[in-house]
This record gives structure tokens, sequence and C-alpha cells, in this order.
């Protein structure tokens, strides 16, 4: 998450070298796809080098709640591929609206949708499709994964690992960079 929040600028004209993080407590915090501890962490890059936060802005999404044809045969077709789990498909059939792709949704209880669609909650397809919470998690999803009835490499209609890792992205935006302090 950190690569999506920060950008390393160098002076050199050698690539930045990647940061490190360290705890107060002087140890070296290696990568990891598990949560740290709540604390205070510095992040160290080569001298030099500077650390600013991204500016990359993230997309508000704009809701529909209407139900049409249209969505209907996509909710359908979601249903059919997933059996009413949580899971992802490809193409609703009328290849009119992209967005109603069945490979753009997957099924999931309201109140988690809801957390889905203002990016409270998010799936990284690059961590093993890991389910991350960036609230307090009262739905128990936090370090699940997707279920491989909706990302399944060999079904056609699994959920686009692309359209995933941009919601992550997204995600990580919207939730992340407004915490951080930068020193100097």
């Amino acid at each position: 998450m950190l690569d999506i929040v920060l950008v390393i600028v160098s002076q050199s004209p050698v690539a930045p070298r990647p940061f490190t993080v360290r705890a107060r407590s002087g140890q070296i915090i290696s990568r990891t796809s598990q949560p740290l501890t709540p604390g205070d962490y510095d992040i160290y890059v080569s001298d030099g080098d500077s650390i600013k936060l991204s500016d990359e802005a993230f997309m508000r999404r704009l809701l529909s709640y209407s139900i049409s044809g249209r969505e209907v045969d996509f909710q359908n077709g979601v249903r059919a591929r997933d059996g009413n789990r949580w899971i992802t498909d490809a193409d609703s059939g009328d290849h009119s609206a992209p967005i109603h792709s069945i490979q753009n949704g997957f099924l999931l209880k309201a109140g988690i949708h809801q957390l889905f669609d203002d990016y409270s909650i998010s799936v990284n397809p690059d961590d093993n499709y890991k389910i991350t919470s960036f609230i307090p998690d009262a739905e128990g999803v936090d370090g699940r994964t997707l279920d491989l009835v909706c990302r399944n490499p060999a079904d056609p209609h699994r959920v686009s690992d692309d359209l995933l890792g941009w919601h992550f992205r997204q995600s990580v935006l919207a939730n992340m960079r407004g915490g951080w302090r930068a020193f100097v």
C-alpha cells in the first residue's frame, strides 16, 4: 500500500532505491501483507532522495440505484455464476454496456456491498485475492480471500483482475493518504 501512496523522488540519474520502514524501536519492518501493529513508524530513503505523497486522485463513485432490464440481466448473470457467493463474472451477453459485464460484479450482502462501493473494503488480486478492510471490521471480512468460484482462471466469466486491482488502488488512495504526515 505504501508503494501506492508514497512517491520517492531522486536527484540522481539512477532510479530511486526502495524505502525502509522502521518501528520507533529501531526494528526494520519487512514487506508483508499482514497488518502492522498500530504505532508510529519512520520511513527512510537513500541520501539525496526524498518522499512525497502521491497526488494521484481517486475516482469517487457515482452510484445508480435504478433497476432497468440491463441491471436485472447483470444481477441474474452474477447470481447464476456465483451461486449466491462472493464472486465475479464476465459478459452480460448483450455487449451494450461494459459496466453490465458479469466480470464487473460479484455478490455481496447489502451492507458489505455499500462498504465496497465507498472503498471501505477491497480485494487485492496481487495478494491472493485477500480482502482488506480500511475501517474497523465489524463484518469480519478483513484477511479473508475472495471465493474461487468468482476468480477461477478456467471460467471466462471470472471477475476481472484488472478491475479488482483498480478498485484496490482507489481504496488505498481514498483511505490512506490522509493519515500520512511528512517531516522534513
